[in-house]
């Protein structure tokens, strides 16, 4: 049985987190103004302004430009294969990757859901194995975006 994941929630999920990554930042580059023009007379806030925020401006437009292309394409070509001997993953853009997890290999499921996710009402399964994996706690597959998660 073939699993495709919620394209549109997992991309309302990911632009959550960059909207907040956004907002981290330019509040950090408003408190590093405050404290650069308090700290150097010799900087003013419109130096400040000319130097530093047409980077951050740039930086965050470069994000929100290029991100939603390369993750619509990502989730676009991800699917789970549920079969009677193992759950077998399709993934990636230019480079095609299926992973394979024998029954068998498998020693733990675990349901995870974040802030995000539970606001969308998707979650991902984490399949861990005995020993698969070339780093331990990393799980050997990640089922995400799954609509009607208990």
């Amino acid at each position: 049985m073939q699993i495709k994941p919620i394209v549109s929630k997992l991309m309302k999920r990911d632009a959550l987190g960059f909207g907040l990554i956004t907002l981290i930042i330019v509040v950090f580059f408003l408190g590093l103004q405050i404290v650069v023009t308090l700290a150097d007379p010799d900087v003013n806030a419109e130096i400040f302004v000319r130097s530093v925020w047409p980077w951050v401006i740039g930086f965050i437009t470069l994000m929100w430009v290029i991100w939603p292309w390369i993750a619509y394409l990502w989730y676009l070509n991800l699917a789970y294969d549920i079969g009677e001997e193992r759950i077998t993953i399709f993934k990636g853009i230019l480079n095609k990757k299926e992973v394979s997890v024998p029954y068998y290999a498998v020693t733990d499921f675990t349901l995870r859901r974040g802030w995000f996710e539970r606001m969308l009402g998707i979650g991902a399964i984490l399949v861990q194995t005995a020993g698969q994996s070339n780093q331990a706690g990393v799980p050997e597959a990640k089922l995400e975006g799954l609509d009607n998660y208990a």
